[in-house]
């Protein structure tokens, strides 16, 4: 039978040079070794080079976009929000050498609720004329009541255009809907629009779902909805 091998854990005395050499430890003990890049040129490759050079222009629109967006994103729960939208930005930077809304096609802000679970009605979106238009049907049980709280429902159509690199690049508008009960009968159609921006600059159109409590908002997340529902290209 083979000897076992037997390593070496004693401390590996002082860094010989604290600027070329590190002390790296594991289980079978420790060891000094050189800095990266001190023996030869640290490179990436071609493709991890590109991936860098799209999180440092991606990042930064990223947390721009949820700036602009934070008031229209109370009572959601969005998770790790600027990581999913710096990994959509750079989709679009890979492609087209600039991060734009178009990856953002069907986005939902809420994976674990999303739109479709609370909105049941079909709704209809479309970009014409200058304008961006949604249209909902209000019918009863159109939006789902989740529990015995739930009084009334709002929609809104968001817009959020502009160039995210610049400083003050980015704009948003918005549209809200009336009030609708949760108990209505009388059946009718919710129309929201918002004028695009004049200038060809990218935009995206996001429809929200906001439910209230009696006077108040709703306080579960649930009770929400949001998700992109037209960009440009």
């Amino acid at each position: 039978m083979a000897k076992r091998k037997r390593h070496n854990k004693r401390p590996p005395g002082p860094n010989p040079d604290p600027e070329r050499y590190i002390l790296v430890v594991t289980k079978e003990g420790s060891h000094f070794r050189r800095k990266r890049g001190t023996v030869k040129p640290a490179l990436l490759n071609s493709s991890l080079q590109q991936m860098a050079d799209g999180t440092t222009v991606c990042s930064p629109v990223a947390k721009h976009m949820a700036v602009m967006l934070k008031q229209h994103l109370r009572g959601l729960d969005t998770g790790r929000l600027i990581g999913r939208f710096t990994a959509l930005l750079k989709k679009a930077f890979h492609e087209k050498g600039t991060p734009d809304f178009s990856s953002f096609r069907d986005y939902d802000f809420q994976p674990d609720h999303p739109l479709e679970d609370l909105l049941l009605v079909h709704y209809t979106c479309r970009a014409k004329d200058g304008v961006v238009a949604v249209q909902i049907p209000i019918e009863r049980e159109g939006v789902k009541k989740h529990n015995q709280l739930v009084s009334n429902y709002y929609f809104d159509l968001i817009l959020l255009h502009g160039d995210a690199i610049t400083d003050d690049g980015l704009k948003v508008k918005c549209e809200t809907s009336p009030l609708y009960s949760y108990s209505t009968i009388e059946e009718s159609t919710c129309t929201l629009s918002v004028s695009l921006p004049e200038t060809e600059e990218p935009w995206m159109a996001m429809l929200k779902v906001s439910s209230l409590e009696g006077d108040e908002l709703a306080h579960h997340p649930r009770h929400y909805g949001m998700k992109v529902v037209a960009h440009s290209n």
